[in-house]
C-alpha cells in the first residue's frame, strides 16, 4: 500500500450467498515496504478469501499482495462450564475395531475441554442389551487420566437398547451423587450404527432428558443408523451428524467438540459480531456459532431471557348489548422456563403442545390474540 492516493485494503470471507464478513481493513499510504499481518479464521466451514483495494482520490498509489499461506492452527481451550457424557454403542454391529474406533473419536472431542470444577467434567456410558457406567462425571480431574480411562473401556457386545441406556443416564448420570452440576450445562452425545430395539419408548426417553434442559447432540455411523430416530433425538437439527463409516470419525469430532463447547457459558468470542450484520449468522453458521453465538442467538445456557413479551387480550363471552365497545386486558403471556429455544420448534406441536403451552407459551406462539366485548349501558 504505497501512494498518496492509496485509499483502504479490505479483506473478506465470502461465499454465493453473503456479500461477504470483514476480517480485516487497513487505510492510507504504508509506505514503500511490506506489510506483514496474521489473520485468525476460527471454524470448520470452508470459506473464500476476497481481497479488496478501494481507489482513492488519484492514480498515485499501488497495493499489492503477496505470500498468502494458510495454516492450521490449534483451535482455542474450551473453559465452559458443562457436564457432558458421552452414550457409546457397544452392540455386536459395532465390533471391537470400530469399538476402538469410537472411543478415539471421543477422546479427539475432548482435547480442548478444560476438564475440572468450574470447567467440563465428562461421565461414559456403553450400552447394547443393558447400559454400563464406565465412570462417572466426578471420576476424573485430570485430562491425561480420563483420556487413559477411555481407552480401557471394554467392548461388551449385545443388542441395541437405546432407550433403556437414555433412561439410565437419566437416572444415573446426571445426578448429584454423579457429580451432576446445577450450574453446569447438561450435555449427552448419543454414538450408534443402529436403530434402536423400541423406537416410540427411545423417543419418549430422550424427551424425558432434555425437559430436564439437557442437550442432546447424535453422531450416526453407516447405512444402518436410523436417521428419523436421530433427528428426534436431537435438541436442535444442527446437532445431529451422519458419517459413512467408523473411520469418518476423525473427520467430525472438531465439529462436535465445537458444538458442545458452545453450550454452556453464552457470550461472543469477539466484541463486534454486530458490525458483521444478522446474514452472517446464516451465510457463516460455522463461523458465527463459535464467535457471535450471543449475538446470532446460538446460545443454549440456562439464561432468562431479558425481553418482556406484549399483553395480550382475553374473550369475555357475554350476549350482544345494546351498544358496544371493545376493551383490550393485558394478561402476560412468557415462558415458564428459561430455555424454550433449545428444545426448537417441534415440541411446539402434537403431543407435546399441552406441555409446550404451559411452559413455553411465548416461544411457541400459543399466546393468542383477543378482544373483550364490554356492554356499555345508554345510548
Amino acid at each position: 500500500m504505497y501512494g498518496s492516493g492509496i485509499n483502504t485494503l479490505n479483506v473478506y470471507l465470502y461465499n454465493s450467498t453473503a456479500l461477504g464478513i470483514p476480517i480485516w481493513t487497513h487505510f492510507g499510504n504504508q509506505g514503500n515496504t511490506w506489510y506483514h499481518t496474521k489473520i485468525d479464521i476460527q471454524g470448520y466451514s470452508t470459506y473464500h478469501i476476497m481481497f479488496e483495494g478501494v481507489r482513492g482520490n488519484g492514480i498515485m498509489g499501488d497495493i499489492a499482495v503477496d505470500d498468502i499461506s494458510v495454516l492450521e492452527g490449534s483451535c482455542p481451550a474450551c473453559h465452559d462450564k458443562v457436564d457432558l457424557v458421552y452414550l457409546v454403542d457397544s452392540s455386536g454391529s459395532v465390533g471391537s475395531i470400530n469399538f476402538n474406533k469410537e472411543k478415539e473419536f471421543i477422546n479427539n472431542s475432548l482435547s480442548q475441554f478444560v476438564i475440572g470444577h468450574n470447567d467440563a467434567l465428562v461421565g461414559v456410558v456403553t450400552f447394547s442389551t443393558v447400559p454400563r457406567e464406565q465412570f462417572k462425571l466426578n471420576a476424573f480431574l485430570d485430562k491425561a487420566a480420563l483420556k487413559y480411562a477411555i481407552t480401557k473401556i471394554p467392548y461388551l457386545t449385545g443388542n441395541t437398547h437405546t432407550a433403556e441406556a437414555i433412561n439410565f443416564v437419566n437416572n444415573h448420570m446426571f445426578i448429584p451423587s454423579a457429580g451432576d452440576r446445577p450450574d453446569a450445562q447438561n450435555v449427552l452425545v448419543v454414538l450408534t450404527d443402529g436403530q434402536s430395539g423400541d423406537h416410540a419408548k427411545t423417543l419418549q426417553e430422550a424427551n424425558r432428558l432434555k425437559q430436564r434442559t439437557t442437550v442432546i447432540i447424535a453422531v450416526g455411523i453407516g447405512s444402518g443408523a436410523s436417521k428419523s430416530e436421530l433427528n428426534g433425538l436431537v435438541s436442535d437439527p444442527s446437532y445431529v451428524f451422519f458419517v459413512n463409516d467408523f473411520d469418518a470419525l476423525k473427520q467430525i469430532h472438531d465439529t462436535v467438540h465445537s458444538v458442545a463447547c458452545n453450550l454452556g457459558t453464552c457470550a461472543d468470542a469477539i466484541p463486534d459480531c454486530n458490525r458483521f450484520g444478522p446474514n452472517a449468522c446464516t451465510a457463516f453458521k460455522g463461523w458465527a456459532t463459535i464467535n457471535c453465538a450471543h449475538y446470532c442467538g446460538f446460545c443454549h445456557a440456562n439464561t432468562a431471557t431479558t425481553h418482556r413479551p406484549p399483553p395480550v387480550t382475553t374473550i369475555l363471552k357475554t350476549l350482544p348489548p345494546p351498544t358496544t365497545t371493545t376493551a383490550t386486558t393485558t394478561s402476560s403471556c412468557v415462558d415458564v422456563i428459561p430455555n424454550c429455544k433449545q428444545y426448537g420448534p417441534t415440541v411446539c406441536l402434537g403431543t407435546y403442545k399441552p406441555w409446550a403451552s404451559r411452559n413455553c407459551a411465548y416461544y411457541c406462539k400459543l399466546c393468542y390474540a383477543l378482544t373483550a366485548v364490554v356492554p356499555i349501558v345508554g345510548k
